[in-house]
């Protein structure tokens, strides 16, 4: 639930390596390529906190990874830090996501 499929395609612009498919009673949202771009070209503040976002959710899948291979990074070991665990800046910013989240939902419920 709520991971997001698609986003490496927008930064390096080769096709998907991933397609989706729902099951029975689940929900998929899906933004047309087509729309982003017109949109980036539109609102180039909208553009940057679009790319910052996906540049943080990449980079937490990528320290995950290497959490997952056993690395370390800054010295501390990996494993040993908790699964849940984020940054504090983050954590500052992170209920706006969900504000813009909770309003694409309803702005889709009315449209639906």
């Amino acid at each position: 639930a709520g991971d997001i499929v698609g986003e490496i395609s927008l930064v390096d612009q080769r096709p998907a390596t991933a397609t989706v498919q729902c099951q029975e009673g689940l929900v998929c949202l899906e933004v047309p390529h087509d729309l982003l771009l017109r949109r980036f070209g539109q609102d180039t503040a909208f553009s940057a906190r679009f790319y910052r976002a996906i540049a943080l959710f990449m980079a937490t899948r990528m320290r995950s990874t290497v959490e997952q291979l056993g690395q370390k990074s800054d010295g501390k070991d990996l494993a040993s830090l908790d699964d849940d665990e984020v940054d504090d800046q983050l954590l500052d910013t992170v209920h706006l996501a969900g504000q813009r989240f909770e309003m694409i939902l309803a702005r889709l419920g009315a449209h639906g």
